[in-house]
C-alpha cells in the first residue's frame, strides 16, 4: 500500500493500516479469512468515491477532467494479499 494516498468510501487510510497494532492486523486476518472461505467480499468495498482531477486545457471542458475511482484501502490491501497468493500458487 503507497502512503499518503487519499481513502475510500470508507475513509481508512493506508497510513492507518500500515501504523495499526497487531490486535487489528490479527482481527483483519481473521476477517479476511472469513471472506475467501465464503467467496465473497463485503458490499461495501465495492462502492467507490470518485473524483475529477484536472489535465489541462480549458477549466469548463469535461474532456480536460481524468476520473479516479478511490476505493476502499481494507479492499485494496485483501486482492493485493489474494494476488500474492495467486502468484506462489503459479511459482510450484
Amino acid at each position: 500500500m503507497k502512503p499518503r494516498k487519499a481513502p475510500g468510501p470508507d475513509r481508512i487510510s493506508a497510513d492507518f493500516l500500515r501504523s495499526t497494532s497487531p490486535t487489528i492486523i490479527k482481527q483483519l486476518t481473521r476477517c479476511f479469512n472469513k471472506y475467501l472461505d465464503a467467496q465473497r467480499i463485503p458490499d461495501q468495498w465495492k462502492k467507490s468515491n470518485t473524483v475529477l482531477l484536472f489535465k489541462k486545457g480549458e477549466r469548463d471542458q469535461m474532456k480536460n477532467y481524468r476520473p479516479i475511482a478511490l476505493l476502499s484501502q481494507p479492499y485494496k490491501l485483501f486482492t493485493t494479499i489474494i494476488l500474492n497468493r495467486l502468484e506462489r500458487q503459479l511459482d510450484e
